[in-house]
């Protein structure tokens, strides 16, 4: 993928620049945060660029890549203009990983934000290594990303709404969980318990009854074949070091052929 884009500084009359509908950044920022950006804009100005791109078949329209949040208080400050870094050429697939990578820089970003936002380039054409070279990251890292970013909608909007989150060893079990199961259980426990938890929600239970029992494939006391990856179901774990053979979780299976 080429990635060399052209791109130039410009200031662009307010009107032209459009708020972004698909902001990689879903959670918005708390009434404080935005009325203390707006303070800081009337003070000394927009001091970072947007990053926007032009809108195809508009002229003189462009829509935000980054910034939507400075967009958003320089329109309440009824500005005229904003500086804008314009970036030519940009397919819809590279607009989101170019938003993401900006927005990466700051650490105020949900990680649900961040796993949707991976998700969705890997769903508009990006491959895993191309996103890990535009954002910085390791390819098994967005690996990982796509995987907790492809988990059931009413545990990440969970997430993204309350700032509630797992700890790494269950969100493992749990991005890796067959979706529906991780539903039945994840909505079990909310009606069993409410949705008010006063000590978070109880993920380790969640994790416990999607945990299954697999054998580690370095155990083997066999040369492993591609009939045994078949009937043995030998599956990586994309959380494991990159060079960890999987785990076989046919564990009768697995008994057997090591008994041969």
């Amino acid at each position: 993928r080429n990635n060399r884009m052209q791109s130039n500084l410009r200031t662009i009359p307010i009107g032209q620049v459009r708020l972004n509908p698909n902001n990689v950044r879903q959670w918005k920022a708390t009434e404080k945060a935005q009325l203390e950006l707006g303070a800081s804009i009337a003070t000394h100005g927009i001091l970072q660029p947007l990053l926007v791109t032009p809108i195809e078949g508009e002229d003189d329209a462009y829509m935000v890549l980054a910034g939507n949040r400075r967009l958003a208080a320089a329109i309440a400050l009824d500005l005229q203009a904003v500086p804008c870094m314009v970036r030519l050429d940009t397919d819809r697939g590279t607009g989101t990983a170019m938003a993401l990578a900006e927005n990466l820089i700051r650490a105020d970003m949900s990680p649900v934000d961040v796993w949707k936002a991976v998700l969705r380039c890997n769903d508009e054409g990006w491959r895993p290594a191309e996103i890990a070279d535009a954002i910085g990251r390791s390819e098994q890292r967005v690996r990982q990303l796509i995987l907790m970013g492809s988990m059931p909608a009413p545990v990440l909007d969970y997430m993204g709404a309350t700032g509630d989150f797992p700890n790494d060893h269950q969100v493992r079990v749990i991005a890796q969980a067959e979706a529906p199961l991780v539903t039945q259980h994840f909505q079990e426990l909310q009606a069993r318990q409410g949705k008010g938890f006063h000590n978070g929600f109880p993920w380790w239970q969640l994790a416990d009854k999607l945990r299954i029992d697999r054998i580690d494939a370095s155990k083997a006391a066999f040369a492993i074949t591609d009939e045994d990856r078949a009937k043995l179901d030998l599956r990586v774990d994309l959380f494991e070091a990159g060079d960890h053979p999987g785990f076989f979780y046919n564990i009768e299976g697995f008994m057997a052929r090591q008994r041969d």
